[in-house]
């Protein structure tokens, strides 16, 4: 997978745990961690790391 893909979910990730952190609706909630599972089952190991640290990178940015 190319850097430019993985940095595109791991924004997409971010955004999907500020729902979750937010937790102000229990339906939206559910969607994003459906949606992220989702995400994590297209992946690799290897890929889901390397996006997991984006995702970590970004969310201390927007913290």
């Amino acid at each position: 997978m190319k850097k430019k893909e993985m940095k595109k979910l791991a924004e997409r990730i971010a955004k999907l745990e500020s729902i979750i952190e937010a937790n102000e609706n229990c339906a939206e909630v559910l969607r994003a961690k459906d949606e992220i599972m989702s995400i994590s089952g297209s992946l690799t190991p290897f890929d889901m790391m390397i996006v997991d640290e984006m995702v970590q990178e970004i969310l201390e940015e927007n913290s």
